[in-house]
């Protein structure tokens, strides 16, 4: 690992490291970047290049590959300011207390104090709780992180019980990272935009930065075999970095790590075209392919996730997209479906696109969610012997202003009631929809409330689901949010292909089977080529087709030669092979009266 740390710091500015194709093996220390930016590291591909790397890691919190700029996690931040002036959604030019040394190319970390009251709307607080309960907002007595504290220091409660809080302190988890465009004086333009509605002065709003962020760094073309890790909890891990990218790179997760690849404190980064596969031994509680934690504008996008407790798991942030990923081979012991994606802290503004997966489920275990959108996605596949935690969609307390436009939902012949949504417990398990609920088993909690505003806030808008066999336009469901926002009360049948891509993606939309239909799920697709489940709804009523990284994973041989000793074998994967330049754009236009909020 030494020597590949060496070739890094000696690499010049936006060249990389080639290593070449064999097989190593590393035993001790950590590939470091070291805060060097403008750099990658690149294999021969995944199955030529195959680096066995062991040990118990190091890097902030024991990783074994270190993408990171300097420390700066405590509660007194490398640099600071407070934010006087421009909090209005969208805006792009902030005024600061004091610019003083921020540059164009600056990155930065806004924050505000948590909420210390439900009104009823938006809603910010958060947990270090994990109990039984699943408690959303912490309980007097216990501690909890924020954006400044996030790493093990804890700040005490003083206790403020309020609705859907049950204690709080002023903790920092509205966070937004941002990039500097420009400085004039103490107004400072950034990009992107504003994306919550809720920053106010009120609520002590500031900005920091550590001295470096690492920017642009990439690791392409390798396979990362940790199967013999005898400690580290993450395979990849990106903290307080900016651009960064995972591309074709196969990651073998050691049993008792905690996650392939996380990304902590780490804005615009992209993870695509990669594959992710878990515990050969059986699946933990921490069981996790792609971990997020403090992120924003993170990009996973057409990976395959194969034995995981849960496929990616997405902690405080705003703005992360996963799109067109695929998940398979569930690893819980008990008669739990964990689910494939798992939104666990506080995040707002999300968009999970096109993936094919068992199920999502935004949780009320840290904090609550608002303002997330699930578009075009096929959720709801089945286990067999999973009986617990199957709905297509589960939407905790505290969930708030959602929007589900498109999807392709639930498993014919299994699915038998469409929604179980508070105050009454229907078929929880087997409903397509679990909302409002403060636990899995659709029931009165202790310490977390019920919130009718899930569903009441809503928006289920052309979704197809296996219990009504149809496509649902309904007006009732459109989401009227007469607390905060106008209802969206007649919207358009006619929905975008995709909500971040302007056109079908060219580089890895093709595959050997065929070019996949654009755009392959949704109610506007017809004669799709995906069935599962039984009965009348068994071919999900024509609206779903494989995604790239479905067929990927269906058609790719697995790789007996290296790892034949493992159940089930990995793939062996290479994304060149899997993915092949798609034919001429097919994308319909987009309307312009679709508008979520």
């Amino acid at each position: 690992m030494a020597q590949i740390t060496s070739a890094i710091a000696a690499c010049g500015s936006n060249q990389y490291v080639q290593l070449a194709a064999g097989t190593f093996t590393l035993t001790s220390g950590t590939i470091n970047f070291a805060a060097k930016s403008n750099v990658a590291l690149r294999g021969m591909g995944p199955l030529s290049t195959i680096l066995k790397i062991s040990g118990s890691g190091g890097c902030f919190i024991t990783a074994f590959i270190c993408v990171a700029g300097s420390g700066n996690y405590t509660p007194s931040p490398q640099r600071s300011t407070t934010w006087t002036a421009g909090y209005a959604k969208g805006t792009t030019t902030i005024t600061l207390g004091n610019a003083a040394g921020i540059v164009a190319g600056q990155v930065l970390y806004l924050d505000q104090d948590n909420d210390l009251l439900d009104t009823g709307q938006v809603l910010v607080c958060d947990s270090t709780v994990n109990d039984a309960s699943h408690v959303g907002c912490i309980s007097a007595g216990n501690s909890v992180p924020d954006s400044r504290n996030c790493n093990g220091a804890t700040t005490s409660v003083t206790g403020l019980p309020v609705s859907g809080c049950t204690g709080q302190t002023k903790g920092r988890t509205s966070l937004q990272i941002v990039s500097v465009v420009s400085v004039n004086g103490n107004n400072v333009t950034i990009s992107p935009g504003l994306y919550l509605p809720n920053w106010r002065s009120s609520q002590n709003p500031g900005a920091w930065w550590p001295t470096t962020v690492i920017k642009n760094v990439g690791i392409e073309n390798m396979t990362l075999d940790f199967l013999a890790a005898s400690g580290g909890q993450h395979g990849i891990f990106a903290f307080n970095a900016y651009g960064c990218w995972v591309k074709n790179v196969r990651i073998l997760k050691g049993d008792g790590m905690r996650s392939g690849m996380q990304a902590y404190l780490t804005g615009r980064c992209t993870v695509r075209d990669s594959y992710f596969y878990g515990e050969h031994n059986g699946g933990g509680a921490q069981d996790y392919g792609l971990e997020t934690f403090l992120t924003s504008d993170l990009l996973a996008e057409n990976n395959i996730f194969e034995k995981f407790t849960s496929h990616m798991l997405i902690g405080t942030g705003t703005g992360v997209v996963l799109g067109y990923n695929f998940g398979i081979n569930d690893t819980s012991t008990s008669n739990f479906l964990w689910s494939s994606i798992t939104v666990h802290d506080v995040t707002a503004y999300g968009l999970i696109e096109g993936n094919d997966t068992y199920t999502l489920v935004y949780d009320d275990v840290h904090g609550p969610h608002n303002f997330e959108t699930t578009f075009r996605n096929r959720l709801g596949r089945q286990v067999s012997g999973k009986t617990a935690e199957t709905s297509a969609g589960l939407l905790f307390s505290h969930s708030r202003y959602f929007h589900y436009v498109g999807n392709v939902l639930g498993t014919g012949g299994y699915h038998t009631n469409y929604q179980s949504a508070v105050p009454t417990n229907a078929s929880c398990d087997r409903s397509i929809y679990n909302l409002g609920w403060a636990n899995t088993s659709c029931a009165n909690d202790s310490v977390l409330p019920q919130d009718a505003l899930v569903q009441s806030t809503l928006m289920r808008w052309g979704n197809y689901d296996t219990v009504n066999n149809a496509v649902r336009f309904q007006a009732s469901e459109s989401g009227v949010d007469a607390l905060v926002f106008p209802g969206l009360l007649n919207p358009s049948q006619t929905l975008p292909a995709s909500f971040y891509l302007t056109s079908r993606p060219s580089a890895w939309w093709g595959t050997p089977q065929g070019t996949p239909p654009w755009p392959p799920l949704g109610p506007d697709v017809t004669a799709g080529n995906l069935s599962e489940g039984t009965g009348a709804a068994a071919n999900l009523g024509g609206h779903a087709n494989k995604i790239p990284s479905r067929l990927c994973y269906e058609n790719t041989a697995k790789d007996t030669a290296n790892y034949g000793s493992l159940s089930p074998v990995p793939l062996a994967f290479n994304a060149s092979t899997c993915y092949l330049p798609a034919g001429g754009d097919t994308t319909p236009s987009v309307p312009t009266s679709v508008t979520l909020q």
